[in-house]
């Protein structure tokens, strides 16, 4: 069985903007069309927010200095990560504390000119699937007699941390793309698109919440909702 990956993607914009239905610009309040230069705010691993102290690295602060440098370089744009399992890492139970850390990123970048998009970012749903995105009580685990291409048992080979999660050196050793086509990670998605035991929504009440924390910031253009959509195709994975 084979299988490709699509995208669906879907924005909702906030207070400050909306959406010129005609052309699909995005027209700021004085009815100009608005186009945005700026990077990827994407910290994966817990806390699931980018350093933020004085300083600078290359691969993840986000510190005054670095919003500081955006701006000189004409970008004044963020597309910044609001992970589902840091908002709700146990069922009904949202992170107020992370969406906190979350919000003091939003008001620096709003003192420096810088509009931000909310965005669910996921690869590969969880960290049990070498990816991230989605809390643990999300994902379904598969017996391993069950397993399907492109690996048999391609997790359970793996060697794991104290709570079972794939090390980082193992996930990097095969191609990241294959990991979206074992059956646990299908399944996952399956489960998502059924509804199976409330997880869409479950997804959609977790987009609420965060909705309903930054409605107020004029500086947020909008949610980035992204899933992935597995499907059988006739193709060649190597």
């Amino acid at each position: 069985m084979k299988y490709c990956i699509l995208l669906f993607y879907l924005a909702f914009v906030a207070s400050s903007f909306k959406v010129n239905r005609d052309d699909q610009f995005i027209l700021d309040s004085d009815g100009l069309r608005r186009v945005f230069h700026g990077v990827n705010v994407v910290y994966k691993l817990p806390p699931y927010y980018p350093p933020v102290s004085e300083g600078f690295d290359s691969n993840d602060s986000l510190s005054d200095f670095d919003l500081d440098n955006l701006v000189s370089w004409g970008m004044t744009f963020i597309r910044l990560h609001v992970a589902w399992e840091g908002v709700e890492p146990v069922r009904g139970q949202y992170n107020f504390t992370y969406l906190e850390e979350i919000d003091k990123i939003v008001k620096r970048c709003e003192a420096k000119g810088v509009t931000v998009l909310l965005d669910s970012h996921q690869d590969v749903l969880n960290r049990f699937f070498c990816g991230n995105g989605f809390p643990d009580w999300t994902i379904a685990r598969i017996k391993s007699k069950e397993f399907r291409f492109p690996y048999p048992y391609i997790f359970s080979k793996m060697h794991t941390d104290e709570e079972g999660v794939p090390l980082i050196e193992d996930c990097l050793k095969k191609k990241f793309l294959l990991y979206y086509v074992t059956a646990e990670a299908s399944k996952t998605f399956q489960n998502l698109f059924d509804n199976k035991d409330g997880i869409a929504d479950a997804f959609a009440e977790y987009w609420g919440v965060v909705a309903n924390y930054f409605k107020n910031h004029k500086n947020v253009i909008g949610y980035e909702i992204t899933v992935y959509i597995l499907i059988q195709v006739q193709s060649n994975w190597n």
